[in-house]
């Protein structure tokens, strides 16, 4: 016998610290802590030394000269009176679907200015070309602007965001609008796909049987909706025990 059941997902678009995925979901991004193949290069980054990582523009660094969530290693960039710089990575993101993107963040400890923005964009790099260092929000879809980044201390963002188009890469950047200068320290970057297709079930209808999407999320950064809920020991979890009725 088989049943079929429809999963419904209602996002919290901010959680910070202590967030995180029930079962392990496959993240999009490539070296997300920012292992290096050599440290102590001008830039890293330009150098190509971050496997999956390039310079955006520039000259972002990697360090590990303070602890991090990671925990060896982290990337680090400037940004004074408009002027920044910035990483980018190759990403498949596909027009309508769900994404989550979690990382970690703090403000450098080289000045003790806050950084004005700190901004996580899509984009087209073979489409539209690089954006440019000096606009605030380019073309293509910003995913989150932090705004007033004054915390030396690691911050953990997950956000939610839906595609508006394909896009093929990531791009992040620190922007300060004075000519206070200030440095961003990024960590473990993430972009996970929101799974909703749950497939059906066959059941001899004596063995219970636990049901999932491919993917699922704790319950301080979604809520679960199963319809039909008979059967189902609890429609309002990821993974409710089935026992259908015949």
């Amino acid at each position: 016998m088989k049943w079929k059941y429809a999963l419904g997902i209602v996002m919290f678009f901010l959680a910070t610290v202590n967030k995180g995925f029930s079962q392990p979901c496959d993240t999009l991004v490539t070296n997300g802590g920012f292992a290096c193949d050599s440290l102590g290069g001008i830039s890293e980054f330009a150098q190509g030394l971050v496997p999956g990582w390039s310079q955006a523009w520039g000259s972002p660094e990697v360090s590990n000269a303070f602890a991090t969530p990671d925990p060896t290693t982290y990337a680090k960039f400037w940004c004074m009176n408009t002027t920044s710089e910035a990483i980018m990575t190759p990403v498949a993101i596909t027009s309508g679907n769900q994404y989550v993107l979690k990382f970690w963040y703090q403000r450098g400890f080289e000045e003790v200015n806050p950084v004005d923005f700190l901004n996580c964009h899509l984009f087209n790099l073979a489409g539209s070309g690089l954006p440019s260092p000096g606009i605030l929000i380019p073309a293509g879809q910003n995913i989150v602007t932090i705004t007033n980044i004054s915390s030396t201390n690691w911050v953990e963002a997950t956000y939610c965001f839906t595609a508006n188009a394909n896009f093929t890469d990531l791009l992040i950047y620190s922007q300060n609008l004075d000519p206070l200068s200030g440095w961003i320290y990024l960590d473990n970057i993430r972009i996970f796909p929101i799974e909703l297709d749950v497939p059906d079930y066959a059941l001899d209808c004596i063995s219970p049987t636990e049901i999932q999407p491919n993917c699922w999320l704790t319950s301080d950064i979604a809520t679960y909706s199963w319809t039909p809920s008979t059967g189902l020991s609890n429609a309002n979890i990821a993974n409710p025990i089935l026992s259908p009725t015949v």
